[in-house]
């Protein structure tokens, strides 16, 4: 038996030589499978790191593109509503000023507040003969004219024998 056992020591010397040389191929593996390992972790923490701070900023980017959007339609809404208001308040003075010269004159006619120029217009009954010595075909307007609006205008009080005052 104890040839068995002698046998036994060098084989258990074998296998733990055997175990050795695999625990420190193991070992080297490690060495070098470690700091790749840890690279490798490194490297998706910090792309997923990118990817969260990219989204958070195209994020941002889209809130601040609606904030200004929503801003520039306050913005317009506003300009807006300054603009009825002043257009009321100048439709309120034409009005103020047509009753004025009704009360004061008698050939008052109607009133009529222009908004693109905004310019009140009062419209008199010519009774002074403002338009005796004109020939109303004489003005008729050429459709080439720059001032064809005010030239049909004009050509219109003078057959009406009416005639306008602006405020």
């Amino acid at each position: 038996m104890k040839k068995k056992q002698e046998t036994t020591i060098w084989e258990d010397i074998e296998n733990w030589r055997r175990k050795r040389n695999k625990f420190i191929n193991i070992i080297k593996k490690i060495k070098l499978t470690l700091p790749l390992a840890i690279v490798l972790v490194g490297i998706i923490l910090g792309g997923a790191f990118f990817a969260i701070q990219i989204n958070k900023q195209k994020s941002i980017e889209r809130q601040q593109k609606i904030k200004l959007q929503d801003d520039r339609r306050l913005e317009e809404v506003k300009v807006e509503q300054a603009k009825r208001e002043h257009i009321a308040k100048r439709k309120q003075d034409c009005y103020d000023i047509y009753d004025k010269e009704r009360d004061a004159y008698s050939n008052v006619l109607h009133m009529n507040y222009d908004e693109k120029d905004d310019i009140c217009r009062i419209s008199y009954k010519a009774v002074q003969g403002e338009w005796s010595d004109t020939n109303c075909e004489d003005i008729k307007p050429d459709p080439d004219s720059l001032l064809f609006k005010w030239s049909w205008q004009r050509y219109f009080n003078c057959k009406e024998n009416v005639f306008d005052k602006e405020f």
